[in-house]
């Protein structure tokens, strides 16, 4: 790192920087910028991933509950058919007994 330094007449001096201390070139600022944007495109990316999932599981823990008592109450109402068909079908046999027997009498 050296610096070229020059005299004025004035007994003041002015130091300027070599060139290896200069400003990035204007490609390496290029690439730099470049590479923070694709950082960045990354990083939304990847955000917007992880707020969706937490949506979907939220959105899960709420419909859960909710198909938990659907499924009970369409297996309730399932074996409450069941029932009322089973006492149908007990209960014709003795009817067309019944009338088979006042028919015949």
């Amino acid at each position: 790192m050296r610096s070229r330094v020059e005299e004025t007449g004035r007994g003041g001096r002015i130091e300027e920087p070599a060139a290896e201390e200069s400003a990035p070139a204007p490609d390496d600022s290029y690439l730099r910028l470049a590479a923070d944007f694709d950082n960045y495109r990354k990083r939304i990316a990847r955000e917007h991933a992880e707020l969706t999932q937490r949506a979907n599981e939220r959105l899960l823990n709420e419909l859960l509950p909710v198909l938990d008592d659907l499924e009970r109450a369409l297996e309730a109402a399932g074996a409450s058919t069941r029932r009322r068909s089973s006492r149908r079908a007990s209960a014709r046999p003795s009817l067309a007994a019944r009338a088979a027997s006042s028919a015949t009498a």
